[in-house]
């Protein structure tokens, strides 16, 4: 919950990337790990 806060104050396209990612869940973890990194 922390990350979507950060991702709220920041305005950063995280919000966007999490429903994306429930369409693509074949390629949902290669796509987490680099968001994490970045946040």
């Amino acid at each position: 919950m922390k990350e979507l806060s950060i991702c709220q104050s920041s305005r950063c396209p995280g919000q966007v990337s999490f429903p994306v990612l429930s369409q693509i869940k074949p390629q949902a973890p290669l796509l987490v790990v680099p968001f994490r990194q970045f946040l």
